[in-house]
């Protein structure tokens, strides 16, 4: 005989779950049918049955059946009301789920107005625990307990609640009810049977219904027990005691006064549950922060050393996989957060994980930090007010013209308390149209787009080129146009150099001179072997080549040849002599030896020692970043002077120290005439044809041909290049040493005003006042105690407070000091082009080239980048935003 089953098979037992799971899920949406809960804070709409099953609503089983019929004539339309809407039906759910509580339609205006001047008058506790995110979201839930109902009580809500605490009303006229009892704030707290005094915190008092209620248990009491009054209010005042008093020895409220107490106790120690997991994000963010600040530095590292960033593959540990993989691998090696995060990069197997190593974000972040360093130039040049650009041109190694554009500002520094002359780089721009038109459109077009603005622009450096200073289609000239207090100021290094140039080139004797030495170098540099010898005779000094465009050039192939150059004739004879040399070597040694065993080109490398001396120490001196206009005058008028009484005595002088040379190298120091190609003698039929005149001598060939002649044209080239320069100068001439001022008289400082004024002026707009300026300069020539350059004056106003006194002073000489000298900055931004932009990196970006050229010419403003700002930036650009 079978005996029966005492208990349910797994199948049976399935079944009856799956069968009281669906009968669960049914009831749980039963509310859903008819009531609409509204949500005021981050709870979706979908749970407000939920939520209002939590605060002791009345479940659907127990709703009357008035109610029940009501909710099913419910459209739709009224399952969408609007937040801040309520429809009646769930106004009357509410009404009767919780009678004590009065919904906020239906409060008077007058106990309204109560709640508000409660509310605006609360005192928060700890306020500085609510955190400014939540400060508003905490704004929107009423103070008045009774109100809660209206609001989904998720957890951020009671986290907010708690972190604000329990309001006790006690300055208010509580109201009589019907049986001429009302509340009073000494129900606040209760009396031991020892006298002590106990306060009830946890006791809440409702404006808008006239009750009271339990703090904690509105909080932390899910029991499903409708009847408790802590959380629907109670307003019995006559049995008032006797309920607190059971109240107190509950259960409910003892495990919902705990938990209350808790979740202070964690918030205030910020050891809350979600403080673990908000610990582990801020140790990552911190974690990433770091590895994003470490390749910033990186990259900084290697920018400004103009270092190559990638190799011929981007996988760590890996040869040749170029500079930046590589300093990441050599820190990792002593940081240990590049060691985390090296290790996370090896553990990780999918090939789309984050490194933040790859060259898509190095030229992000080269870009950031570039924009930086630029946001900052653009700031420190609003800040200065008035600007000048510099301006130059040269080809890269891709046979692109770059355009080299830079920023001249008179800074503040307010650590020194003093004025300053800074230089800045702003970039390389690519010029596709090298005309006058086409490189004035782009420079004015970039500048507008970086934020500089153009009517403070108050003068512009370039160079001698016809497309730059042409007086009609140049850039100068169309930037006048528009801006016609842009002064053009032409580079005084340049000018310098074309007349070198102009001088060397002017005869066929001095181009021969520099071919040969030209030639000396090219014949040593030829051949290793060559050069080693020429190395064991001369050690301190070393030959180099002649250019065009660098301006110390020529006084640099020149020295060895003025001090050394009886051992580069030893070098010579020892080539000769060397049996084991083959024939062409010999000739051209030959020949060489020849050239420079000549007293003629001896007493040339003299004079052409002296004279570039002279200008290339005037030369160096312009290329400071610190230079102006009457400094460079005054320089350029000194050498004028010393050239000028070179060409009256200097002749001498130069035949005494040829004449030491010559000697030492045993040659003759007679002018020799067989280097002159003569004329075929013509066969004269009479006497009375033949020459009056009598023939010159050698050394008076040499003396008015060459010695004279390039004196007399390397002048007439400085009076005729400076010519500008001058002009400028002049206009702002009585500004160079404001001490004399005192001893002129009136009328000629008010012209000398007058025409300042009218310079910078353009219609209705002026920079300065003359009238004020005359009063002021008046009284600061005074005041000076010996006479200063422009700068020391501004900053002798500076240091003793006198700028806002002196105003239109101030304002002179600083547009005065930001005049371009020099495109010197220019031509060193060319170095750093070709050591960026080289063969091997030819097809690098335009923009990158730009940032890559700003961190390492401005180099000393990226190193005080603030790194967390670009991090931030960094990250906006790289979050990752969901549409919700």
């Amino acid at each position: 005989m079978e005996q029966k089953r005492k208990k349910l098979s797994g199948s049976q037992y399935k079944k009856k779950r799956l069968k009281n799971e669906e009968q669960e899920r049914k009831l749980s949406n039963v509310m859903k049918k008819f009531l609409v809960q509204k949500c005021g804070l981050d709870e979706p709409s979908t749970s407000a049955a939920t939520d209002l099953a939590n605060n002791n609503t009345v479940p659907p089983q127990s709703l009357p059946e008035e109610v029940v019929e009501e909710s099913q004539i419910l459209t739709p339309s009224d399952l969408h009301e609007q937040p801040g809407s309520t429809s009646t039906s769930t106004a009357t759910a509410l009404d009767l789920a919780n009678k004590n509580t009065v919904p906020p339609q239906s409060i008077p205006e007058k106990i309204v107005e109560e709640i508000q001047k409660i509310t605006s008058s609360e005192v928060h506790q700890e306020p500085g625990r609510i955190s400014s995110g939540s400060q508003q979201v905490l704004k929107e839930i009423p103070s008045d307990p009774a109100l809660w109902l209206t609001f989904c009580m998720s957890s951020q809500t009671r986290q907010l609640l708690v972190e604000r605490g329990p309001h006790q009303i006690k300055e208010f006229e509580f109201p009589i009810n019907k049986g001429k009892r009302r509340f009073l704030p000494s129900y606040y707290s209760k009396v031991l049977s020892n006298g002590e005094v106990v306060e009830r915190s946890w006791l809440i008092y409702s404006i808008a219904s006239d009750a009271v209620f339990c703090f904690c248990c509105i909080l932390f009491d899910n029991s499903s027990d409708i009847s408790d009054w802590p959380k629907k209010g109670y307003s019995d005042w006559k049995n008032l005691i006797r309920a607190l008093t059971m109240h107190e020895k509950s259960v409910n409220h003892r495990n919902a006064f705990r938990a209350w107490k808790e979740l202070d106790i964690r918030l205030k120690q910020k050891k809350t549950i979600d403080a673990e997991y908000q610990r582990i994000m801020d140790m990552e963010l911190q974690h990433w922060r770091g590895v994003i600040k470490r390749i910033m530095s990186i990259i900084k590292l290697l920018a400004s050393q103009c270092l190559a960033f990638r190799g011929s593959t981007e996988h760590l540990f890996q040869p040749n996989n170029g500079n930046f993989l590589k300093l990441v691998e050599l820190l990792s090696e002593f940081d240990p957060v590049m060691e985390e995060h090296i290790r996370r990069v090896q553990r990780e197997s999918d090939k789309w994980s984050v490194t933040y190593l790859s060259n898509n974000i190095q030229d992000e972040l080269i870009n950031l930090m570039g924009n930086s360093i630029l946001r900052k130039i653009v700031e420190i040049t609003k800040i200065a007010k008035y600007f000048s650009i510099i301006a130059d041109c040269t080809p890269d190694v891709s046979h692109y013209e770059q355009l080299s554009l830079t920023i001249r500002v008179v800074t503040f520094n307010s650590i020194q308390n003093k004025y300053e002359i800074a230089e800045f780089f702003i970039g390389f721009f690519e010029a596709s149209d090298s005309t006058g038109e086409g490189l004035a459109k782009l420079i004015l077009t970039h500048l507008e787009k970086l934020g500089f603005e153009l009517k403070w622009l108050r003068g512009q450096g370039y160079d001698n080129g016809a497309n730059m200073k042409g007086v009609r289609k140049g850039v100068q000239n169309r930037i006048l146009e528009k801006y016609p207090r842009a002064f053009y100021v032409p580079c005084a290094c340049h000018s310098l150099n074309l007349v070198v140039n102009d001088a060397a080139s002017s005869t066929t004797e001095t181009t021969f001179f520099f071919s040969i030495v030209q030639e000396l170098y090219t014949f040593f540099s030829g051949s290793t072997k060559r050069w080693e010898v020429l190395k064991k005779y001369v050690s301190q000094l070393t030959l180099k080549p002649l250019s065009a465009t660098r301006w110390a050039s020529r006084i640099d192939a020149l020295k060895p040849l003025r001090f050394q150059l009886c051992k580069i004739y030893d070098a010579l004879i020892l080539i000769i002599e060397d049996v084991n040399r083959d024939a062409e070597t010999k000739v051209k040694a030959r020949g060489l030896a020849k050239n420079i065993k000549n007293y003629k080109f001896i007493c040339g490398v003299i004079l052409w020692h002296d004279i570039l001396f002279e200008i290339n120490s005037v030369s160096k001196l312009l290329q400071s970043v610190t230079i102006n206009i009457s400094d460079c005058v005054r320089m350029l008028s000194e050498t004028i002077k010393k050239l000028k009484s070179y060409r009256q005595s200097g002749y001498i002088q130069m035949k005494i120290a040829a004449k030491e040379i010559a000697e030492n190298l045993e040659c003759s120091t007679e002018f020799p005439d067989d280097t002159e190609v003569r004329p075929r003698r013509k066969k004269r039929q009479f006497d009375y044809e033949k020459a009056v005149d009598e023939p010159l001598t050698e050394e008076k060939k040499f003396k008015i041909n060459f010695f004279n002649y390039i004196l007399d044209i390397t002048l007439n080239s400085l009076n005729e290049r400076f010519t500008l320069l001058e002009t400028h100068s002049k206009k702002f001439q009585f500004l160079y040493d404001i001490l004399k001022l005192k001893d002129i008289d009136d009328k000629t400082l008010e012209n000398y005003c007058s025409s300042l004024e009218f310079i910078l002026s353009v219609k209705n707009e002026t920079d300065i006042n003359a009238n004020d300026l005359r009063e002021e300069l008046r009284d600061v020539s005074r005041m000076l105690p010996y006479s200063t350059k422009p700068l020391d004056v501004l900053n002798y106003l500076c240091q003793n407070s006198l700028i806002s006194l002196y105003p239109n002073t101030v304002v002179a000489l600083r547009i005065l000091l930001t005049l371009p000298v020099s495109v010197a900055s220019g031509e060193r931004s060319f170095s750093k082009l070709k050591l960026i932009k080289n063969y091997l990196r030819s097809s690098i970006g335009q923009t990158k080239l730009k940032n890559l050229a700003l961190i390492s010419i401005e180099s000393a403003m990226a190193s005080t980048l603030d790194y967390t700002s670009v991090i931030n930036e960094f990250a906006k650009v790289k979050v990752r935003r969901v549409k919700l």
